[in-house]
């Protein structure tokens, strides 16, 4: 109500990286929970300008990204064309393809990114040229590459989205809309600094299942990260 979206939008394509990343992990949170607040992310156009970081170097940032525009799209299908249009659907395969086996719960928001983004109108009917995308890019091949789990959630929703390329699943079957991602509201905080890319990585690994969001911060002679790790 106070028009806050807006202005972040406008961040994300400031000159600045601290801005940029302090506007993601904003929208991320705004977003969370929040039809009205996804809403006014479309509207300001907040998903050609999130886009613009698909490929940011930091990972925790591209994951963040991810959610931001799911909930965007899932309010209105016309962000979803909007998404589609601009690279969404490779977007959500390479996040399946970063995520590594040692992060199921990546792996699982991956795979709830790519059943949602199937869904026509909330209503469970299956977005056939989505469907043929993802086939063409050989998904089935890498969800079954991934099938020998012992993760159960990770398990069943690699079934499910199996199933749904295959033409055997309804998406009204599936948890959908009832899935949520895992937390990134802001409860207690703890800044991480490091420098190294290999220090970035064992950061990473330590806080992956929190959903850590990346905050550029401004420093002096240096250019230092402030991991911000949201506790579930």
């Amino acid at each position: 109500k106070a028009g806050a979206i807006p202005p972040l939008v406008n961040f994300l394509e400031s000159k600045e990286k601290y801005r940029q990343q302090c506007a993601v992990v904003a929208l991320a949170i705004l977003t969370r929970d929040s039809p009205a607040n996804s809403k006014a992310a479309g509207s300001a156009r907040a998903i050609d300008a999130l886009m613009k970081h698909k490929d940011s170097p930091i990972p925790e940032a591209r994951d963040e990204v991810a959610i931001i525009v799911r909930n965007i799209f899932m309010e209105d299908d016309d962000y979803r064309d909007q998404f589609v249009e601009t690279g969404g659907v490779s977007f959500f395969i390479k996040q399946l393809n970063a995520a590594g086996d040692s992060e199921p719960e990546a792996q699982v928001d991956a795979i709830h990114s790519l059943t949602l983004l199937m869904d026509v109108d909330g209503a469970g009917e299956i977005n056939e040229d989505i469907v043929d995308q993802l086939n063409k890019a050989g998904v089935d091949a890498k969800l079954q590459g991934m099938e020998d789990t012992d993760h159960d959630g990770l398990k069943e929703a690699i079934g499910e989205l199996r199933d749904m390329l295959r033409g055997k699943a309804h998406v009204s079957k599936l948890p959908g809309r009832e899935w949520k991602p895992r937390s990134s509201l802001p409860m207690p905080i703890q800044h991480i600094h490091y420098n190294s890319d290999a220090t970035q990585r064992r950061v990473r690994n330590r806080t992956r299942t929190s959903v850590p969001n990346v905050c550029m911060q401004r420093s002096t002679g240096r250019h230092d990260v402030h991991l911000r790790r949201f506790l579930p």
